[in-house]
């Protein structure tokens, strides 16, 4: 029976180390839903939440790292299919959080600032808020989707550009 059995290794399937992922994602959850209790998200609680997402994306990293350098310390492949299946498992369960920062950062820029209009639920805007970074970059300045066009840092311009067509 023991030659059918999965060798155990602690320090990727051991209990502690789960629980203390499975812990950190939860806890996760927690400054979200108190930042969407009263409906708003202020830019310093979606840079704190942003903050911890990294931070969660930092230790996704860390896992997929320290099994590399364990895998090959021991002198060529020692982990076994399973185990390769449970840091997988456990390094996309931190990268969630990085999606649980987009969800509130989509919440926030949906709802209109003193400083700025909200960007409007559809593809097209959404696709040119997050592609004006890299379209500025590039240097393309007349990237216009519906009226809308990049801000001169960046960012997307909430106000409807003008054509001055006579």
């Amino acid at each position: 029976m023991a030659a059918h059995c999965i060798p155990s290794n602690p320090d990727i399937s051991g209990i502690g180390v789960r629980a203390a992922i499975y812990a950190q994602n939860l806890l996760c959850f927690a400054p979200v839903i108190a930042h969407l209790w009263d409906g708003k998200v202020s830019t310093d609680e979606l840079k704190g939440v942003q903050d911890q997402s990294i931070g969660m994306l930092s230790v996704a990293f860390a896992i997929l790292i320290s099994t590399i350098i364990e895998a090959r310390a021991k002198g060529g492949l020692m982990i076994t299919s399973f185990h390769a299946a449970v840091i997988l498992d456990l390094s996309w369960m931190n990268n969630t959080s990085m999606f649980i920062w987009f969800l509130l950062y989509a919440h926030h820029r949906s709802k209109a600032d003193g400083k700025r209009l909200a960007i409007p639920a559809t593809w097209n805007r959404w696709k040119q808020a997050l592609l004006s970074p890299l379209s500025h970059l590039a240097g393309i300045t007349e990237d216009k989707i519906d009226g809308y066009t990049p801000g001169t840092n960046g960012s997307v311009s909430d106000t409807p550009s003008v054509s001055n067509s006579s």
